[in-house]
């Protein structure tokens, strides 16, 4: 009917409607006319004012602006760190967000102690971390790469279809507050808000969860920081936070099954939602923050992979620096480190009798430890820090038997620690041995 009608007033006009440009006017125009039209038309029987949509737009805006400057400054960091590595695409992508994530919680940790947590600081935060890392990211990812493109087959395309479809599901169960759990009601988003009301991190001498390491909810704490969110849409926003730490999961699977595999391989992803059980109540969106642990997990094997290739103090520091942000997330980060641990630490013997035989300097392999505790040490120190200051315990409210200067501490408090707190249900059982071979 546009054709028609072009044809017509071609015929009329002359040469003057045949230039493209004033052909896109024209298409331009009429098609902004039709929208006026229909949504007039709409606005009748459900006002446009009053759509969803707008409630999420900021939603999605800030967990935009948190995904994008945790990549910038991350990058910036990683490509200081490793300058001369050969890293693919995804690798790039998965390291720099898992960096970025721990400098941005960094700043909240500065902010929260120097009184500052408000709006003013909120979106200071993240312009900062984009304006060091723009340029950086922008030669990294915005020009064209070397790399080969991968025809789409039949079977990666029902991956990506299914895959998408369930990313979908999985959204819009979080699509209300219903869907916060007992969890982080109890304490992981209660954190976020007195932090935000006090304009400051906290102590909360009453409740032995909230001492633990929350990742999790200093995030929701810009959350609760950043203006023109209703308290709904405050609630909200820690689900679609949790949300895009699923799909910095779902990156990390894409990029380890890259590594694995040693070629491109499309929809990989998408195994990660073959487990039911990420629609199930623990596992599903709730604003806890069990998936913000277990984004790490991807990293943490992707930086032991790269170590064991190339173990240089930088990697060292790299695996340490992940492994902290794992350990500032959640004390669940042991399972990782130990695992860690175990290859990395038979690796260095291996690599450590090898270059004695061989009659090598051994002092750049002797020190990997060192630099691996290094970079953990500092990215996990935020958390146990804040514990000596506010408890005189860094791992508060454990060790309390070893730091008799914890406080709130009484005469009762370690037989209370533990034979109430720690369930007699979930208390391994029997000699040293046996409690390990349970483990395992």
């Amino acid at each position: 009917m546009i054709s028609r009608l072009f044809e017509r007033l071609a015929s009329a006009h002359g040469e003057w409607l045949n230039k493209a440009r004033t052909r896109s006017v024209l298409a331009f125009v009429l098609g902004l006319t039709g929208v006026a039209i229909y949504a007039r038309a709409v606005n009748r029987v459900y006002p446009i004012k009053d759509w969803l949509f707008w409630r999420l737009v900021p939603l999605w805006g800030y967990s935009a602006l948190f995904a994008v400057a945790s990549l910038t400054v991350g990058h910036e960091v990683l490509r200081r760190l490793l300058p001369e590595a050969q890293l693919t695409r995804l690798q790039r992508l998965t390291l720099s967000i898992s960096l970025g994530i721990i400098v941005f919680v960094f700043g909240l940790y500065v902010g929260g102690a120097a009184h500052q947590f408000n709006a003013p600081f909120a979106l200071a935060l993240p312009a900062v971390c984009i304006a060091v890392g723009a340029r950086g990211v922008w030669r990294a990812f915005g020009e064209p790469t070397s790399e080969a493109s991968l025809p789409l087959g039949p079977f990666q395309f029902l991956a990506l279809l299914a895959g998408g479809a369930a990313v979908a599901l999985l959204y819009l169960q979080a699509m209300t507050p219903d869907a916060i759990n007992f969890d982080a009601s109890w304490y992981h988003i209660p954190i976020a808000q007195d932090y935000a009301r006090h304009h400051r991190i906290v102590q909360f001498p009453g409740d032995y969860n909230r001492a633990f390491p929350h990742l999790a909810s200093m995030i929701y704490t810009w959350g609760y920081l950043v203006p023109g969110l209703s308290e709904p849409q405050q609630w909200m926003i820690t689900l679609h936070f949790e949300f895009t730490i699923v799909l910095f999961r779902l990156l990390g699977i894409a990029t380890l099954a890259e590594w694995m595999l040693a070629r491109k391989v499309r929809g990989t992803w998408a195994a990660f939602l073959l487990f039911p059980s990420i629609f199930v109540y623990d596992q599903n969106l709730g604003a806890s923050s069990d998936h913000f642990m277990g984004f790490w997990a991807c990293p943490t094997v992707l930086c032991v992979g790269l170590l064991l290739k190339d173990p240089t103090p930088r990697k060292g520091i790299l695996l340490g620096a992940v492994l902290g942000g794992a350990m500032l997330t959640k004390y669940q980060a042991i399972y990782t480190i130990v695992a860690a641990a175990v290859i990395v630490g038979g690796y260095w013997i291996y690599r450590l009798r090898r270059q004695r035989q061989r009659g090598e300097p051994l002092r750049q392999m002797l020190a990997l430890p060192g630099y691996i505790a290094i970079g953990a040490a500092l990215c996990a120190a935020p958390h146990f820090l804040k514990n000596a200051i506010f408890y005189g315990n860094p791992v508060y409210p454990f060790g309390q038997a070893i730091f008799r200067t914890s406080d709130p501490m009484h005469e009762k408090s370690l037989f209370f620690f533990s034979h109430l707190y720690a369930s007699p249900n979930w208390v391994p059982k029997g000699t040293a041995l046996q409690k390990l071979t349970h483990a395992v």
